[in-house]
């Protein structure tokens, strides 16, 4: 996962020095044989590397993701990073459970945008409180800040590797780098994948 991380980083920075100022990270491409590198991680190591480069101002990180779905993951990838999230997976499921409800009357007169746009404002109003019980009154002052400490987290990711998570602390520690994630793939020698997608301003 290493390898495809750093691979990850070197096309964020040759995207940047072509002038393209929006990279979307997107984990769409998931497949039987292609498993996604878990979002909080890929954002935190390209936005780390490109604050190392000092080419991190010069584009806005998106991330498009079936895997951030409630308001603790959304804020995490802010904390890492992430100037906007699409939460792709969780719009899809509240259209499904609006679809499904057609003709029962459980959730009221309620159209799938009404029900997205609602779940919109939660999210948002979940960030909000976070932010606000920290006492920050602006998103900007809450992205990057990475106030966390990492529980049950990689130390391999956290100390090894500290240009991934450089202002995390982790007391405890889990798999390494070989046992966890890959292991969701190793046998069918799958192909650990977040794709970039890059856009011209």
């Amino acid at each position: 996962m290493k390898i495809r991380l750093d691979e990850l980083c070197l096309q964020a920075e040759s995207a940047v020095q072509q002038n393209r100022n929006v990279l979307i990270l997107s984990d769409r491409a998931t497949s039987s044989g292609r498993v996604p590198i878990p979002m909080l991680l890929a954002i935190g190591t390209v936005h780390h590397h490109l604050n190392r480069i000092r080419k991190r101002m010069r584009a806005s990180l998106v991330i498009e993701s079936g895997e951030i779905r409630d308001v603790h993951q959304i804020a995490c990838c802010v904390g890492f990073g992430a100037t906007a999230i699409c939460p792709y997976l969780g719009y899809a499921t509240v259209r499904q459970l609006v679809a499904a409800d057609a003709g029962k009357g459980k959730l009221g007169e309620i159209t799938a945008q009404k029900a997205m746009t609602n779940y919109r404002k939660a999210l948002e109003k979940g960030i909000l409180k976070i932010m606000s019980k920290m006492g920050i009154s602006v998103l900007n002052s809450y992205q990057g800040a990475q106030t966390f400490e990492a529980i049950r987290a990689n130390r391999f990711y956290v100390f090894t590797h500290p240009q991934i998570m450089p202002a995390v602390r982790a007391r405890l520690d889990a798999a390494g780098a070989g046992e966890g994630h890959i292991s969701l793939s190793d046998e069918a020698g799958m192909v650990v994948a977040v794709a970039v997608i890059l856009r011209r301003g």
